[in-house]
């Protein structure tokens, strides 16, 4: 059967506007000042407060994402079933492969542990409620 392409997209781009909301809140309140001290060591330029177009590659990044890992939960879909566990493998999957990305940040000492680990524990969080919403939005065709 084939991926429902558009229900994808609808799926994703949902989901994308709740993390964009978890990023928002996690990022201000709980890993604001975590974040600040690192980017301050490394650039005191780069804990500034985001600019505006900064601010757009955020959600605009956060959208892509949801709608890969909606598509994922699509792809999968057949081999585990439709259903809450199936799209958590495909967040617990999206998840793992962005936290490899930020891993190379940490392994340079761009970020420290704390930093990695806190931001990889909401990020997750993130990543499993946004495809749960994505994914419950996500059907396809009758065959």
């Amino acid at each position: 059967m084939a991926i429902n392409t558009s229900k994808v997209l609808v799926g994703g781009i949902v989901g994308g506007i709740v993390a964009n909301v978890i990023d928002f809140v996690g990022n201000s309140f709980i890993l604001g000042g975590m974040h600040q001290a690192d980017m301050a060591k490394l650039n005191p330029a780069l804990a500034a407060q985001p600019t505006g177009g900064q601010i757009a590659g955020f959600v605009v990044f956060d959208i892509v994402w949801i709608i890969a890992t909606v598509w994922i939960y699509a792809a999968i879909r057949p081999r585990f079933g439709p259903g809450p566990k199936t799209a958590v493998y495909a967040a617990i999957a999206s998840w793992a492969v962005g936290t490899s990305v930020a891993g190379f940040f940490w392994a340079l000492h761009i970020f420290g542990t704390n930093v990695f680990v806190a931001t990889g524990g909401v990020e997750l969080v993130n990543a499993i409620v946004s495809t749960l919403v994505g994914a419950w939005l996500y059907t396809e065709e009758p065959a």
